[in-house]
């Protein structure tokens, strides 16, 4: 990919959450219309999103991939989980709980699949989907 594309991803996704802050500050969008677009985001657009990454071409390589990067993720959340065991021993339980969720629940959904997918095409958004 090349540079100015990768500056135009990162512009469009900029405005668009500068867009978003916009219309919050001036009351357009109030607490109930920030539930219905994120119920809307989390419930239509990543699956659909995730549904249009599977729509390639498959072969035998994408699927070892596939299943290798889902192997990566799966010991990432084993490791995760074990490094939450001794890493906020000293902190707060109310601060803790906090941590150990941040460090386990990455928030990729969001960004990381449209970003993904506008670097490296639907291979990318299928690779990330399934990571």
């Amino acid at each position: 990919m090349s540079l100015p594309r990768l500056l135009s991803l990162q512009g469009t996704l900029f405005a668009m959450m500068l867009i978003g802050v916009v219309l919050k500050k001036r009351g357009v969008v109030d607490e109930n219309g920030k539930k219905c677009l994120t119920d809307l985001c989390i419930q239509v657009v990543i699956p659909c999103n995730i549904f249009k990454s599977c729509l390639i071409e498959f072969n035998m390589t994408i699927f070892r991939f596939c299943a290798l990067l889902l192997c990566s993720a799966v010991l990432l959340q084993v490791l995760c989980l074990v490094l939450n065991r001794f890493l906020y021993c000293r902190c707060s339980a109310a601060q803790r709980k906090v941590l150990q969720y941040c460090t386990i629940v990455p928030m990729s959904g969001f960004l990381g699949n449209p970003v993904a997918e506008g670097i490296w095409g639907s291979l990318g958004g299928l690779y990330t989907s399934v990571f």
